[in-house]
């Protein structure tokens, strides 16, 4: 004879989940307090609810409400002898419709048991399972925890004179999470926190931190009741940014390479004018593919699809005016760590020689200015000429340079000749015509 194999049913399985949570931290099961179950915004919760005599309540009552304000009370599951709201009972609040059903297969074991599916923030509470004709009268009481465990997001907003000024944000967080800085070491940054409004439950959470060396940094967000910790970190170098000055109508070339040289044909990467301004976005293979780049840049601004292999994303803006001049950044969002850097641009005013521009800034950054060039090389030529032509008539003046010169020249009748006029036979003098 073969022994029967019981098989669980889905409850049971419910309830060794549950179990299970109470061991793990996701429910807190205390006997001098409700139970805690904590779920992340989307999931399905169960409520458990169970009379320790296990007697059979298909024929009682048990009704499931959510504390509310001003003592009110929401009505989440009614359920009266096999009739409930899921059967053409009236009564269940709004938000619960559709949402909450009980186990019909476990009312013989005594169980009440309830489960929200598609938990919302909003469902956070405490709710109550109430057997109100048992005597003595019997009321469970649980606290549904629903939270939402956003990653935080990092900026670099960019040089300070005290630094690099980084931002973290942490969105639509719930419960409230304790967010902060580190660098590699574990240390915890000084940081300024922003914090926006309530939202339904819902926390926006902003902090800032100035870092004065190159490192990698995180911005860790805790929740003690779910998700505990989420981190994201990036790499900040801290070396003042790169400074690129052309004159007004020139191409100006902003270098940004990964030192890695990593082949970055299938990563994407962000340019961005002093962190607002979308200048530039690749994102692997489709350039600027959808809508957003500024106005300003639409058709002046180009990458090197050779160079992209070798890590590089650098790109040229053509036909440059003086309001291109400003912060900007070139930023790899998904790489880890991720990586962001910063240049510096100066457009000057064609004819504004005191604006600071240079060749020597324009050659570092591998554009030189062929209008500089050829002045500075026709000016040089000019001088060494005049300066050739002021030594020689030192030297001339000195007697250091004999000048030669035929006689009876022009040249001899000038002042200073070294043939005095006196020398000179006159007409008269002349020996006569052998014909007279």
């Amino acid at each position: 004879m073969k022994p029967k194999i019981k098989t669980c049913t889905k409850l049971q399985l419910q309830l060794l989940s549950f179990c299970l949570l109470c061991l793990s931290g996701k429910t807190r099961c205390d006997e001098n307090g409700p139970a805690v179950v904590t779920v992340e915004q989307g999931s399905d919760a169960v409520l458990p609810c169970s009379l320790s005599s296990k007697e059979n309540i298909e024929s009682k009552l048990f009704d499931w409400k959510k504390a509310a304000q001003k003592d009110e009370k929401k009505e989440v599951f009614y359920y009266d002898a096999g009739i409930h709201y899921n059967n053409g009972r009236p009564g269940q609040s709004e938000e619960f419709k559709g949402r909450v059903s009980h186990f019909p297969e476990e009312l013989e074991h005594g169980n009440a048991s309830i489960i929200i599916r598609n938990t919302m923030v909003t469902d956070s509470g405490n709710y109550t399972c109430d057997f109100p004709h048992l005597q003595p009268r019997q009321t469970f009481p649980i606290e549904l925890v629903v939270g939402t465990c956003p990653k935080p997001n990092l900026r670099i907003l960019g040089p300070t004179k005290d630094g690099m000024l980084l931002r973290c944000e942490v969105r639509g967080a719930s419960p409230k999470p304790k967010v902060e800085w580190k660098d590699s070491s574990g240390n915890k940054l000084p940081a300024e926190e922003l914090q926006g409004p309530d939202r339904g439950g819902l926390y926006d959470i902003i902090l800032q931190t100035t870092v004065t060396k190159t490192d990698n940094y995180s911005c860790v967000s805790t929740q003690d009741r779910i998700c505990h910790q989420i981190s994201a970190d990036t790499y900040v170098p801290v070396n003042g940014p790169t400074v690129i000055s052309v004159y007004e109508g020139d191409a100006a070339p902003l270098p940004c390479s990964l030192s890695t040289k990593k082949n970055i044909e299938s990563e994407m990467f962000e340019w961005k004018k002093d962190g607002q301004k979308e200048v530039f976005l690749y994102d692997a293979g489709t350039i600027n593919g959808r809508a957003g780049q500024s106005e300003e840049f639409i058709g002046r601004v180009f990458h090197f699809p050779d160079n992209l292999k070798h890590g590089d994303a650098s790109i040229t803006i053509r036909n440059t005016k003086v309001t291109d001049s400003g912060n900007y950044t070139c930023d790899f969002p998904h790489l880890q760590p991720r990586q962001t850097f910063h240049i510096e641009l100066e457009v000057v005013e064609t004819g504004n020689s005191s604006s600071g521009a240079n060749s020597s800034v324009n050659s570092g950054s591998g554009a030189n200015s062929s209008g500089l060039s050829i002045g500075l090389i026709v000016g040089i030529v000019v001088l060494a000429i005049l300066l050739i032509g002021v030594i020689l008539a030192v030297l001339v003046d000195k007697g250091y340079i004999p000048l030669k010169r035929n006689k009876g020249s022009p040249a001899d009748h000038i002042a200073g000749s070294a043939v005095p006029l006196k020398s000179q036979p006159s007409r008269s003098q002349e020996a006569p015509d052998p014909e007279t």
